[in-house]
């Protein structure tokens, strides 16, 4: 890679790429030889549940109302976090930027103190936008060869890169545009964003194209769309650490993942997708109704996933240290919901 330079980039890119197909087709193998669930088995249960504890997010978004009728566009966002984490502040940022070209001067965030942007990802902009993600952790490692970085491919780090992204922004095809544009992934966000733009949502309408957008970003590959129209056909949207996109799927490994291990690994089978279905699709749809689905455990009482996936650390806000096997203190630390209203006044 060091020798790759002055016009050789693509060569030393394509040279990359053959690792990864290398690297990939052994995971691909080890994955269909590993379909019975054992201790060692990587994706397993126990080994996903691991995985969890590092630090997840669930994320939703409801409509309210009849289709073609919308009353409201409710969304909420719950993170996963250590227990020793959970001194949360929301910050307004309000920097007049002068000839910069911004969209937005004023930005709120949750955050926590010290840190001048939000680690868990969660934007509203005074242009309207709310921009939030959830993680997408990595079953292939392999994926890893694909990482572009000094010095032949300079980059910002990824907090100053999303919050440029908030600045500039004030349309969601905006945002992922200027986030595929300007920087490729540089490894350590790999996440599902989802980017709703309020200024175009009327209430008592049908919503618009382009309202909502899904981007999923892992190293080497970025994929972004309008999802405004599955959101008003099925009146919600989960987010919920599984890749949506059938390409992410394929080079992180879920695709393999859900053949071989079933629903869990899916995007809308796994265990808080299909709680949020039943939560976010209910006729009671209000910020107070979206509040409660998304910092609710149910846990042992819960009735929407399988019986054999009713476990504390798969609620929407998980609660890890109620788990049987490798208890820890982790688990949803916060919640965050908005609507129409709140963000209008950047709330």
């Amino acid at each position: 890679a060091i020798a790759a330079r002055n016009g050789a980039q693509g060569q030393m890119y394509l040279q990359t790429n053959s690792t990864v197909s290398k690297k990939k087709s052994s995971f691909l193998s080890s994955a269909k030889s590993t379909a019975n669930q054992t201790n060692d088995d990587n994706l397993s249960i126990k080994n996903l549940m691991k995985r969890e504890k590092r630090g997840k997010c669930s994320a939703g978004i409801a409509l309210s109302g009849k289709k073609g009728s919308n009353a409201d566009l409710l969304v909420g966002h719950t993170t996963f976090g250590d227990f020793s984490s959970m001194t949360r502040v929301i910050k307004y940022y309000n920097f007049h930027l002068g000839l910069s070209g911004t969209a937005n001067n004023k930005i709120h965030f949750s955050s926590y103190p010290g840190c001048i942007h939000s680690p868990d990802s969660y934007y509203v902009t005074e242009s309207g936008l709310l921009i939030t993600d959830t993680s997408i952790e990595l079953l292939d490692g392999g994926l890893y060869d694909e990482l572009r970085d000094f010095p032949n491919f300079p980059h910002v780090p990824d907090f100053m890169h999303v919050m440029a992204v908030n600045r500039l922004s004030d349309c969601a095809p905006c945002w992922a545009d200027h986030y595929k544009k300007h920087q490729l992934n540089p490894g350590l966000m790999n996440n599902q964003w989802l980017i709703v733009n309020y200024n175009i949502f009327h209430p008592g309408q049908s919503l618009q194209d382009n309202t909502v957008w899904l981007l999923e970003s892992v190293p080497g590959h970025v994929r972004s769309g309008d999802v405004s129209q599955k959101l008003e056909n099925e009146r919600f949207l989960q987010s919920a650490n599984r890749p949506y996109f059938e390409k992410i799927r394929e080079v992180t490994g879920y695709d393999v993942a859900e053949k071989t291990h079933g629903d869990i690994y899916s995007y809308e089978k796994n265990p808080r997708a299909v709680i949020l279905h039943a939560a976010l699709t209910a006729s009671d749809q209000s910020l107070t109704a979206m509040r409660g689905n998304m910092h609710r455990n149910y846990y042992p009482h819960a009735t929407s996933p399988p019986q054999a996936l009713n476990t504390p650390g798969f609620e929407v806000a998980a609660r890890f240290d109620r788990e049987n096997i490798d208890p820890a203190p982790a688990g949803g630390i916060d919640s965050k919901v908005t609507n129409y209203c709140s963000v209008k006044n950047l709330m």
